[in-house]
């Protein structure tokens, strides 16, 4: 899904026009990324919750050379889910590891 699908879900669902869909979903996106842009938990009750949680300095590797990369320390945003309908959503996918309550999107290879 696409953020296209989104728009024509809620212009099926509410009759709104087109444009107003894609205003009102541009919206809710860019008020999620400026909440978390500043640290902020958002909570979205019956789906779940995305924090912003400190990420630890380290040693990665460049998966083209296999050479070492130093990770910097920064922030990584994380989704913790309480809801059954989206962990069977994300089941369902196949894209996603579950740590807990936590769910990690993991790009799967290709070959």
């Amino acid at each position: 899904m696409i953020k296209l699908d989104l728009v024509n879900d809620v212009v099926n669902r509410t009759g709104i026009t087109k444009t107003k869909a894609e205003i009102a979903v541009e919206t809710v996106f860019e008020s999620m990324k400026k909440a978390l842009a500043k640290g902020e938990r958002i909570e979205l009750r019956g789906f779940g919750v995305f924090n912003v949680k400190p990420r630890k300095t380290g040693i990665g590797r460049n998966p083209r050379t296999g050479a070492e990369v130093n990770i910097l320390p920064g922030k990584a945003v994380r989704f913790s889910n309480h809801s059954q309908a989206v962990l069977d959503m994300f089941e369902l996918c196949d894209l996603f590891h579950f740590f807990g309550d936590q769910v990690v999107y993991v790009v799967k290879d290709a070959g």
